[in-house]
Order: structure tokens, then sequence, then C-alpha cells
């Protein structure tokens, strides 16, 4: 469990409510939403993403990080019914906990390296830029990741944060100076400009319109560096 996702979202029965009457109204809607149905055998029952289609779940590269556990008490001789426990267990959590932890997912592009996914209350979210070393392209020296290297904020859980991943995809895209690079919530990468001669090309970075950011770029030299090639 991430203790950092505890905190951001106090992980409160409050919250459990919320994600459960969420799948109520969804319901109401005409919108099945199934989950495992349990006999009450055991003193606690623990659905997943596999269990509970409320939680995130990449079924490409079955990935899924959140669980939510019922614990019990005053089971029915029957097993048709039960109460929430109010006793805390060992960590001291009762009643309804929610738990999910992020994990490590490699970019397409090697020296990126890897980046922290999390699923939480059902959406998918960054964590974090992995440290984690890569090897160069002779297999002989270790680096590290670029954009772990370049980043400001490596790890938005240590301010007790999480990023809602707007795009992760690796489908090879052409644009030139009359056709920009549409982007997520209004941005467009735009060529400008190109120097055939040293090879250059100018690269602007608008959002609704207006320029952000700007830059000169040489990603066909020889020995071109990583920053040209991101």
């Amino acid at each position: 469990m991430i203790n950092k996702i505890r905190n951001i979202a106090s992980i409160s029965v409050y919250m459990i409510i919320i994600l459960i009457i969420t799948a109520i109204l969804v319901q109401a809607q005409g919108i099945d939403v199934r989950g495992d149905i349990h006999d009450l055998g055991e003193r606690s029952v623990t659905w997943d993403s596999y269990s509970f289609p409320g939680f995130y779940y990449d079924i490409d590269d079955d990935i899924g990080t959140e669980n939510l556990t019922f614990m019990l008490s005053n089971i029915a001789q029957d097993k048709a019914s039960a109460t929430l426990s109010d006793e805390p267990d060992a960590n001291g959590n009762r009643g309804v906990v929610y738990t999910t932890k992020a994990i490590p997912i490699d970019f397409s592009f090697g020296p990126w390296g890897q980046y922290e996914e999390i699923g939480f209350l059902g959406g998918d979210y960054f964590a974090a830029y992995d440290s984690k070393a890569i090897w160069d392209l002779n297999e002989t020296n270790q680096s590290v990741p670029f954009l772990y290297d370049m980043s400001e904020n490596k790890n938005l859980m240590t301010n007790e944060l999480i990023s809602e991943l707007l795009d992760d995809d690796n489908t090879e895209q052409i644009f030139d100076s009359s056709n920009p690079l549409e982007l997520e919530e209004g941005y467009n990468l735009s060529i400008k400009s190109i120097d055939s001669d040293s090879k250059k090309v100018y690269l602007e970075l608008s959002k609704n319109g207006k320029i952000v950011d700007n830059k000169v770029i040489q990603p066909s030299i020889e020995n071109v560096n990583i920053a040209d090639q991101t």
C-alpha cells in the first residue's frame, strides 16, 4: 500500500461510500456493473481490478493496482449476512480499506526509462519518473533515464500528489509545417522552419493558439543526443 496515496485520499469510509454510490448511479442509468458474489465464508472479502469493474484496469498490459477489502463480523450461521467489523486490524484499519500502489511502466523510447503508474478510484494516473538506470546501445555503461534526469519534480507523491495521464500512445505520427501535432488540453507542436544545411528544426509549442515555448533541435545530425531525440 502506498502511504502517500493514503494521505492524498485520507482513505476514509466517505470516499468508499462515494465509490459505491457511483457504481449504484451508473447501474441506475442502465449500465450493468458487476462484481464477485461471496458467501461470507471468511472474515474478509477483497475486490480487485479483476473482480470489480469500477477499478482501473489496462487489459492490453494486464495492469490493475486497486483493492477494496471489507472486514466482516457477526457473520450469520448460514453465511448469508454479516456486518462490517469495527475492530481494528494490525494496521489500525477497520471496516472497509482501500489500497493501491504505483508500478513501473517502460517508455517505448528506451532512453526515457520508466514511469510509475497508479490506479486511483477507477482512474489512471502518473505518480513519478523511475530512476532505474538504463544501458547504452553498446551495453557497456549505465545512464540515468532522460526524463527522470531532466524533471524538476521527479516524484509527485513526495508532495502528496498524483497527475492524470492524458495520453499514453506510441503510435507513429507524421506532422509538418502546415499540419501541427495536436496534443491534449489545447496544446499543439508546430514546425515553423527547417534549415536543411545545418539539419536544424525550429519548433513552437502553443496552447489554445498562444505560444508557450520554442526550441531549435537537431534530430538528424551524427551522434545526436537524447535531448534532440526527445
